[in-house]
Formats: C-alpha cells, sequence, structure tokens
C-alpha cells in the first residue's frame, strides 16, 4: 500500500505545483489592477480643487509632480467621463481651464450692459469650473476703469487694455487682447476660453459646478486643439433687470445656430489668436456638437433697436421676434443653481441708474 501512495504522490505534486503557477500571474495581474487606481494624475494635467472654505465658488491650481511615477504592472489612465452621467457630476476633471473677456462698461451702451450683468457672467464662469478669469478693461476714461471694481473678485485678474481702445479695432483692441492672454499666461492652462460679457458657453447636460472641465475632457482627444462652440442667440427681452440674472430673463432663442460667428475653447499653446476661429499651429478643430455643448449668445432686443422705436424694415417686432425663436429656459435653472450655492458672491440687484452712479463715484439717491 505504501508503494500505491508514494506513487500518487508523484503523479499529484507536479498537477499542484503547474496549476499554482498558472494562477499566479492571475493574481499579478489583478493587484496590478487595484494599484493602477490609485496612480497620480496624468501627466501634464493640472488639479482643480475648489479654495478652502470657498464651497466651489473659485478653484484652485494644486500643484502636481510632471511625471506620474509608475511600477511594473502599472498603466497610466486619464478619466474620460460620460457626459450626463450622475456618477460623474460631483467629480471635476485634473484640467485646468482660464477664460479672457474683453470688455468696456460704459453709460451710453445701447445693451445696457452693467456691473451687476458683469459680475453675473463671472460668477457663473466661476460655477462652470473656471480657474482664472483675465479681464482685459478697455475703458475710455479713467472713471469707466474697472481696476477697483474687480478686485472682490479674487479669481479675476485685471488687465488695463485702455490704451488699445482709442479707437477699437477688432485686431488691434481684441485680437490683440488674446494673444496678449496666450503669450503672457497660456503656460498657466490646459485650455483657454474667449468670449464676450454677453456669450455664455453652456451645456444641456450637466449644470453642476465644473460641467465645462467635463464637458471639455469628454470632447477633446490630444489631436484636438479647438472646441468651436455654435452661436446659438437669445432674444426678445432687455438684457439688465434690477433682480433677475439675464439668464433668467431671455429665455427665447434661435432653434439653430445663427450664423458661423462661433466662439473657440482652445489650448494657448498651439494656436494664434483670432475671434471666432483661432489660427491653428498644432492639430485640429472640432464643432462642438450643440446637445453638449454650445454658445448662449444673449443679444436681448439688438434686433429690435434695443427696444426703440423701430427705424428701418430690419427691426423686428415682438411677434417676428416669437415666429423666429423657440423657448428655452434650461439656462434660468442653471443661475437658479448658482444662486443657490451660498458660498458664491453674487452680485448685488441694482438698477442700471444705480451701477452706473455707483461706479462714476456718485452717490446714490
Amino acid at each position: 500500500m505504501k508503494w500505491k501512495w508514494k506513487r500518487i504522490a508523484a503523479v499529484a505534486t507536479p498537477l499542484l505545483i503547474f496549476a499554482l503557477f498558472r494562477a499566479a500571474p492571475k493574481r499579478a495581474n489583478a493587484a496590478a489592477a487595484v494599484d493602477s487606481t490609485t496612480l497620480p494624475p496624468f501627466r501634464g494635467i493640472r488639479a482643480v480643487r475648489p479654495h478652502p472654505g470657498d464651497g466651489g465658488a473659485h478653484a484652485k491650481a494644486l500643484p502636481m509632480s510632471r511625471e506620474a511615477p509608475t511600477k511594473p504592472g502599472m498603466a497610466t489612465r486619464r478619466p474620460t467621463p460620460e457626459i450626463g452621467a450622475a456618477d460623474n457630476r460631483a467629480t471635476v476633471p485634473h484640467l485646468r481651464v482660464d477664460a479672457v473677456i474683453v470688455v468696456r462698461i460704459y453709460a451710453e451702451d445701447k445693451a445696457k450692459w452693467g456691473l451687476f450683468e458683469l459680475g453675473q457672467w463671472i460668477n457663473y464662469m466661476l460655477h462652470a469650473g473656471i480657474q482664472t478669469i483675465y479681464l482685459y478693461d478697455c475703458h475710455m476714461t479713467a472713471n469707466e476703469s474697472l481696476r477697483d471694481w474687480v478686485k472682490s473678485y479674487p479669481s479675476v485678474v485685471y488687465q488695463d487694455w485702455g490704451k488699445y481702445n482709442h479707437p477699437y479695432t477688432l485686431q488691434g483692441t481684441q485680437v490683440r487682447a488674446y494673444q496678449d492672454a496666450i503669450d503672457t499666461h497660456g503656460h498657466k492652462c490646459d485650455w483657454q476660453v474667449a468670449v464676450d460679457v454677453d456669450e455664455y458657453p453652456f451645456s444641456p447636460v450637466d449644470f453642476d459646478f465644473g460641467w465645462l472641465l467635463r464637458t471639455i475632457n469628454a470632447l477633446a482627444q490630444p489631436e484636438i486643439t479647438e472646441l468651436s462652440m455654435k452661436n446659438f442667440l437669445f432674444l426678445g427681452n432687455d438684457t439688465t433687470s434690477p433682480v433677475e440674472w439675464v439668464i433668467e430673463r431671455i429665455v427665447r432663442r434661435t432653434p439653430s445656430p445663427a450664423n458661423a460667428l462661433d466662439k473657440p475653447i482652445y489650448r494657448p499653446t498651439r494656436v494664434r489668436s483670432q475671434v471666432h476661429h483661432n489660427h491653428l499651429l498644432l492639430g485640429s478643430s472640432k464643432d462642438a456638437d450643440p446637445r453638449v455643448l454650445r454658445m448662449n449668445h444673449y443679444w436681448g432686443k439688438r434686433l429690435q433697436n434695443w427696444g426703440n422705436p423701430c427705424q428701418t424694415a430690419a427691426c423686428l417686432t415682438d411677434h417676428d421676434i416669437i415666429a423666429r425663436t423657440m423657448f428655452d429656459n434650461s439656462a434660468a435653472k442653471l443661475a437658479a443653481q448658482i444662486k443657490s450655492n451660498s458660498h458664491s458672491k453674487k452680485p448685488k440687484p441694482t438698477s442700471r441708474t444705480d451701477n452706473i452712479q455707483r461706479h462714476y463715484g456718485i452717490t446714490p439717491n
């Protein structure tokens, strides 16, 4: 009997060793898969987190190593959240996006854009996930300067651009500012977006803090240098109000893009600036699907002679506006969410007159 057990052991031992050998790579792969979930961020991307105590109102870049250390069996990964997925709405990608705005606030503006409206735009962009806003102030007089006003917004970097606004030209004033932002600040971020105070990047499928970062992260492949946002006009109501935000007040838009005057989101180190479509030095441009990302362009009553009596045949009536537009108050819901954030800096509701008086140092009655 003894020799039988010895024979069984002689046959079983090699089989057991072989089985253990086959199982070892599976355990190693499983361990590597677990380790890969704890990898540092993708190389070259900065993590975006809210400032302490700001509740997400402002974003701050955290210092990250330019190299992502790896171990044998570990693989780097870059997050690519699905647009609109509830699981990803509470997350902010490791991405830095800055904004550039060229603006002049003045009493004679037919569109009546004031400090109240500019404050709305700033809060909107910060909620979208913008980390720093470079504001190029095209004031014509010292009294129009926004230098002191922007001090209440820590995420806004002021740039006096008045000397390039005498007179205003598209290339000499606006494009020059965009290129200055690229040359001076482009190396600090992954993307820049250059829009006006009446232009709001918008996603119909994501309303939570950092939505623009998630959208860019999902749409932009490595070869994409520029994302072009289609231009949808919002028409038919005044741009200013004592209480309502612009995006709450103007809720009728063109059913499709109004023209080819898109606005870009771009990798600043790969372009030379233009207003609607940059000159690409590398990569390609991609039209964003407006069902995911578009530009809400708030013209208000621009096509109605700014609410004054029509003087030309091109001036549209209220009936014309209703016939040519559709109801869309989706951005108003976003305004409500931004306002509900008690930590967000809210622009104080005031009348247009109070805005101008305070701006020019006149005490309102």
